[in-house]
């Protein structure tokens, strides 16, 4: 469905010059992310952790994914709209941490923040989970001057303060 949506784009573009910029995000994490539901390893993770169960992971937990804190993709957001591209200038961007980590990192990560040891359950590995998933944010950084500025243990922290707040 979103590729659909950035070709219509760029054919509503080439037919009526209409003006427009896509921003693909990574995986966003923080404040106020829902943790009852499925998706979002951060903020599911966080969830079992806060009601004590166990995480579940597909696999060994070496997948890789691209982490992005929300006030970095807020600043992106900020900076996209303030954006006017050249006629052949690009005009879709990958926002993303720009580096990989595994879900056990996220998991050991989460655990640091909450000073706790987490529970993981194994299940076996799904076919359909690429090994690697990391946004090159190339354009990102060259056109919109932009770059993440939160390093992946501070908006844990950030995130995790939020939920155990009393």
């Amino acid at each position: 469905h979103k590729i659909t949506v950035e070709k219509y784009l760029h054919l509503y573009h080439s037919l009526h010059g209409l003006d427009y910029a896509v921003m693909r995000i990574a995986n966003p994490y923080g404040e106020r992310q829902r943790t009852d539901g499925a998706q979002g390893a951060v903020a599911v993770f966080l969830g079992k952790m806060l009601r004590n169960e166990t995480i579940e992971i597909w696999g060994d937990g070496s997948v890789v994914r691209d982490y992005l804190y929300v006030g970095d993709v807020a600043d992106a957001a900020e900076k996209l709209a303030g954006y006017t591209a050249a006629p052949d200038g690009p005009r879709t961007f990958n926002i993303g941490g720009g580096h990989g980590l595994s879900l056990m990192q996220v998991v050991h990560g989460l655990g640091r923040a909450l000073g706790r040891d987490p529970e993981v359950r194994f299940s076996p590995a799904r076919a359909l989970d690429v090994p690697v998933n990391v946004l090159d944010i190339s354009l990102a950084k060259n056109h919109l001057r932009w770059t993440p500025q939160t390093p992946f243990p501070d908006g844990l922290r950030k995130t995790v303060a939020a939920y155990t707040k009393a």
